[in-house]
């Protein structure tokens, strides 16, 4: 059955007609507690995530904060609580679940997310430059390319696998852009990875597929 949250957001979902309908992220905003606005805000206007994405996302419509919804959720679900949230490749309501549980969370997860997130965001930094979280062919690293856009995929992996290493470790140990290669080469060579970043990126398959080859190219590299 479902939760009397969830029967908000549905509620909402279908009241929200004519005119210029809200985005699923504006609507959850409005589900969201005071607390988990300001930090959703907070963690899209930071350096970091303005860094790590070449000030290239929009916040009109809070795509910005969705893109950093993303990171929560995925980041609970494989760092803190497997069974209280869980993707079964639904990305709206998994979304929407994550703002649910971000409203009951303590203080103490809070922490623990804004840390990782910022963690996150310095090491894509260093890790791609300007290619952050975009879809690279080699072609795209030459002078004078064509920027490519975020690709929400790639965020979603990346940044979650990368809070894991620790930025002046980094630092310390490989030199900058060292993952640009590493990963054109692997968006060429690898046609399923290709896909599952290209087409139904939100299908479970499609993101356990990202997820694995974020994890290999992570570990051969560093």
């Amino acid at each position: 059955p479902q939760t009397p949250f969830r029967v908000k957001f549905d509620i909402f979902r279908r009241i929200n007609q004519g005119g210029k309908p809200l985005k699923p992220q504006e609507i959850r905003n409005c589900m969201a507690s005071k607390r988990a606005r300001k930090f959703l805000k907070k963690l899209a206007n930071s350096e970091e995530f303005k860094i790590a994405t070449d000030y290239s996302i929009n916040s009109t419509r809070m795509e910005d904060q969705e893109l950093v919804l993303r990171f929560i959720g995925f980041y609970y679900s494989r760092f803190i609580n497997n069974e209280t949230l869980k993707y079964s490749g639904y990305m709206s309501d998994f979304l929407d679940n994550a703002i649910d549980i971000l409203n009951d969370a303590k203080g103490e997860t809070y922490k623990r997310i804004r840390n990782a997130f910022y963690r996150s965001m310095k090491n894509a930094a260093y890790f791609f430059g300007k290619y952050a979280f975009r879809k690279l062919k080699h072609e795209h690293l030459l002078p004078n390319a064509r920027k490519q856009f975020i690709n929400k995929s790639l965020f979603t992996t990346w940044s979650v696998l990368l809070n894991s290493y620790e930025p002046d470790d980094i630092k310390n140990k490989v030199n900058s852009n060292h993952l640009t290669e590493p990963l054109a080469s692997e968006i060429e060579n690898n046609n399923k990875y290709y896909d599952a970043i290209t087409t139904g990126t939100n299908d479970l398959s499609k993101i356990k597929i990202s997820f694995n080859v974020t994890k290999k190219i992570l570990g051969d590299k560093l």
